[in-house]
C-alpha cells in the first residue's frame, strides 16, 4: 500500500510545460535532465532575462533525505557572488515540487568543450584560472564542493568558466560530514580521501581541479580506467601519465603545480585554490594587457600530427614503404624551427588512456580527434599510389573542422626518389605555412642530412 501511495504522488506532481508560468517565470523549453533534477529555460517576466530553473526529480520529491541534499545544493551556491560560479537568484516551491532559479549561462559543459577540440595550453590556463578563483570564492564562504569535474563547469559564450551543481556540497560548520565510511563523489575526480571514506575539506576540491588541470592540458583524465575498480587502483596507486609525456610543451612551473595539487597527503597539496590562482599567474607571466604568451610554449609553430601513409600499390616487396614515408616526414619537420611534431605513437598512447587499445592503424575520425586532444591544428596523411615509379599523395587536414586544407601529389622515380619526394614533400608543408616565403630562400635540411642517405637501409632499420 505504502509503495503505491508513493507512485500516486510521483505521479500527480505536475512536469512544467512551454508557456506555464511559475511565479513570475515563464518555461521556455527543457534543456536536460541531471542526478537530482530537470533543468528549463525561462523567462524571468519582472526583470526580462532568461534564467535556467532546476526541479527536483517527480521521483525524488517525496525522498526527505533528496529534498534536504536539493536544499542544501541551493543554500551553499547561494553564499557565493563570483564571476567564475553559476549565481543562484532564489527557491521555491510549486505544486509540492521545489525548484532552485539560477543564472542562465548561455554555453556548453567543460567536459563537453574537451570532447570538441584540442585546447591551446593559454586557453587551458585561462579556465584553469578562472575555475581556480571560482573554487576560492566558494572556500572563502566555507563551501566545500566536493563534486568538482568537467562536467560541473559551465562555459558561456565568452569562455568563460562557472562552477555549478553543489548537490554534493558542505559548508564547513554548519552542514553535517557524511557517515564515515560514505562515498561521495564521482570516481575519476575524488580525492583519495573522499575515495576512502574519510572526513574532507577545501584540499580535496584542490585535488580535484589539479585532475581538472591535467585533462584541459591533455585532453585525458589522470585516473580514468577501463572499470570502475580500475580507476579506483589508479588513484590508490597514484598512477599515472607524466603530464609533460602527454604535453610537451607545458612549462615545467605549471606541470609541478598540477603535481603538487594530485599530491596524496593533503598537507603536502597547494593549501589554497587561491594559492593556486595566484601560482599559475606567476608561472606564466602574463603582460601587462593579460595572457599573451607563455615561456616554453611554441605558440608560433605549427603543430601537426602526422600518421603512417596508407599503402595501395600493391607491391608486397615494400611493405614498410608508408611508414619509410611518415617516419621521414617527422624527422624533416622536427628538424624545422617552424614545427612541432605528433607522432603516430603519441595518438595510439592517447587511444589507449581512453581505454581502447589497437594493433591496427588509426581510422581518420580517431585520428582526426586525437590528434585535436594533442594540441594539433592539422593532421598529416597520405597514401603510395605506386611505387615504380614512386607516386605519393598528402592530404593536410584541419583537425578542428575535419576539412582537407590541401593536397599534395609528389611523382618520382624508384630508389633514390624516396628522398626526392620526402624533400618535395617537406618544401610544399612549408611554403603553405609560410606562403611569403621567396623561392630563392633555402627550404630546410635535406632529408638525406639528417638520416641515412639509403632508401634500402632506412627500410632494413624499420623492419628490425
Amino acid at each position: 500500500m505504502g509503495d503505491r501511495d508513493h507512485d500516486s504522488r510521483t505521479l500527480s506532481i505536475a512536469l512544467p510545460s512551454p508557456g506555464s508560468t511559475i511565479s513570475h517565470y515563464e518555461i521556455i523549453n527543457r534543456l536536460g535532465t541531471g542526478g537530482m533534477g530537470d533543468v528549463y529555460l525561462a523567462r524571468d517576466t519582472l526583470l526580462d532575462r532568461q534564467v535556467a530553473i532546476k526541479f527536483l526529480l517527480p521521483l525524488l520529491c517525496s525522498d526527505e533525505t533528496a529534498r534536504q541534499r536539493f536544499e542544501r545544493e541551493a543554500r551553499a551556491a547561494a553564499r557565493i557572488n563570483h564571476r567564475n560560479v553559476v549565481m543562484i537568484h532564489e527557491v521555491g516551491e510549486c505544486d509540492r515540487r521545489p525548484y532552485i532559479v539560477m543564472e542562465h549561462v548561455d554555453g556548453i559543459p567543460l567536459n563537453d568543450r574537451i570532447k570538441a577540440s584540442g585546447l591551446s595550453i593559454n586557453e587551458a590556463i585561462r579556465l584553469s584560472i578562472g575555475i581556480a578563483e571560482g573554487l576560492s570564492a566558494a572556500h572563502q564562504q566555507a563551501v566545500i564542493h566536493r563534486d568538482l569535474k568537467p562536467a560541473n563547469v559551465m562555459i558561456d559564450a565568452e569562455g568563460t568558466p562557472k562552477i555549478a551543481d553543489f548537490g554534493l556540497a558542505e559548508v564547513r560548520g554548519i552542514m553535517e560530514h557524511p557517515a564515515s565510511g560514505t562515498i561521495l563523489g564521482t570516481v575519476g575526480y575524488m580525492s583519495p580521501e573522499q575515495a576512502s571514506g574519510s572526513a574532507v575539506d577545501e584540499r580535496s576540491d584542490i585535488f580535484a581541479l589539479g585532475i581538472i588541470m591535467y585533462e584541459l592540458l591533455t585532453g585525458v583524465s589522470p585516473f580514468r580506467g577501463n572499470s570502475t575498480a580500475e580507476s579506483l587502483d589508479m588513484l590508490n596507486k597514484l598512477s599515472y601519465v607524466p603530464l609533460h609525456h602527454l604535453c610537451p610543451d607545458v612549462p615545467p612551473a605549471i606541470e609541478q603545480l598540477v603535481t603538487s595539487c594530485l599530491a596524496r597527503d593533503p598537507s603536502k597539496r597547494i593549501q589554497s585554490s587561491q594559492s593556486v590562482a595566484e601560482q599559475i599567474r606567476s608561472a606564466i607571466q602574463p603582460t601587462a594587457v593579460g595572457i599573451e604568451r607563455l615561456p616554453n610554449e611554441t605558440s608560433l609553430k605549427q603543430r601537426l600530427a602526422v600518421v603512417p601513409f596508407e599503402d595501395f600499390s600493391g607491391d608486397t616487396t615494400r611493405r614498410h614503404m608508408g611508414e619509410m614515408i611518415s617516419t621521414l616526414l617527422i624527422t624533416g619537420l622536427s628538424e624545422h624551427r617552424g614545427f612541432s611534431v605528433v607522432s603516430h605513437q603519441r595518438l595510439m598512447d592517447l587511444l589507449s588512456l581512453e581505454g581502447r587499445h589497437t594493433e591496427d592503424k588509426i581510422d581518420r575520425s580517431d585520428a582526426i580527434r586525437l590528434a585535436r586532444r594533442a594540441g594539433a591544428r592539422h593532421l598529416l596523411t597520405g597514401c603510395v599510389l605506386q611505387q615504380s615509379p614512386l607516386l605519393v599523395t598528402a592530404q593536410l587536414i584541419e583537425v578542428q573542422t575535419g576539412d582537407v586544407a590541401v593536397g599534395f601529389r609528389v611523382a618520382g622515380q624508384p630508389n633514390d626518389a624516396l628522398f626526392s619526394i620526402i624533400d618535395s614533400l617537406l618544401s610544399q608543408l612549408r611554403d603553405y605555412f609560410t606562403p611569403n616565403r621567396r623561392p630563392s630562400q633555402p627550404s630546410g635540411t635535406s632529408i638525406t642530412n639528417v638520416t641515412t642517405t639509403s632508401p634500402e637501409a632506412y627500410r632494413c632499420y624499420l623492419e628490425g
